[in-house]
């Protein structure tokens, strides 16, 4: 099996994920009273193993998967196909990073409904009361990545960080789409 795994050209497997499966079963083990688990959530492999080590210790556990990174079509360990929904350890709901996500989640995935959620970014919000002072590592110029995400709601992002950018020529910015 294992090398019918790695066999596969464009087929790449983090042997490491597997170990999730047993780091689950250990959390479950020594955290017997645990009733809830909220974890990053993004369809990866790791993500999978760790609830399945969970689930198979406790099957009552609640797993809530928050969905937090940014959702293109391309993101094909987001949307699960109905066979998955069958045979792949899922949470036991998904939060998204808002309306947009949700309904991009919903229209390609198979999930019901009832398991997905729109929530919000965790991020953006609490950034503009915090006084940062960037400091400058000796010999290296400070660099700033703003990822965006395709959507219309990215703009304003983008917007805050040409804004930044002319008020702070000493640090190179990074757009990456």
């Amino acid at each position: 099996f294992v090398q019918l795994i790695f066999s596969f050209r464009y087929w790449n497997f983090d042997f490491s994920h597997y170990l999730y499966y047993y780091i689950g079963c250990r959390v479950a083990k020594i955290h017997s009273n645990l009733k809830v688990c909220i974890l990053t959530y993004e369809g990866m492999a790791w993500e999978r193993m760790f609830i399945f080590g969970l689930k198979t210790v406790n099957p009552d556990i609640h797993v809530i998967g928050y969905q937090h990174a940014v959702v293109p079509q391309s993101a094909l360990s987001v949307f699960v196909g109905k066979k998955e929904l069958e045979l792949s350890p899922q949470p036991d709901l998904v939060l998204t990073t808002g309306e947009a996500s949700f309904k991009i989640i919903q229209k390609y995935g198979n999930s019901p409904n009832s398991k997905i959620r729109p929530a919000c970014a965790l991020r953006y919000d609490h950034l503009h009361s915090v006084d940062f002072t960037p400091k400058k590592p000796k010999n290296r110029s400070l660099q700033v990545l703003v990822a965006l995400d395709g959507l219309e709601d990215a703009s304003e992002l983008l917007s805050y960080a040409i804004l930044q950018a002319q008020k702070n020529s000493d640090i190179t910015f990074y757009v990456r789409n």
